[in-house]
């Protein structure tokens, strides 16, 4: 799944979202092997390696962070008192 959409959104109230691609989380193991097929073949369409990650049984996942972008904050500090 894209998280794109996620990140334009968030753009588009003030946030800056970085994504950590140095390393995956795992996370759950998967219910049957559709589910792990079907998980695979998500990854390569979006251009990522399953190899040791999905092909070994789990959802993996990336860290992604949103904040306040920088060039807003000066207009947001300007209103305080």
């Amino acid at each position: 799944m894209s998280f794109r959409p996620v990140v334009r959104t968030s753009a588009a109230h003030g946030l800056r979202t970085t994504v950590d691609v140095s390393r995956t989380h795992p996370q759950r193991l998967f219910a049957d092997e559709r589910e792990r097929q079907y998980a695979i073949a998500s990854v390569r369409a979006l251009g990522g390696d399953p190899a040791g990650r999905e092909e070994a049984g789990r959802f993996h996942t990336l860290h992604d962070e949103s904040r306040l972008d920088p060039a807003r904050w000066g207009a947001l500090r300007s209103l305080s008192c």
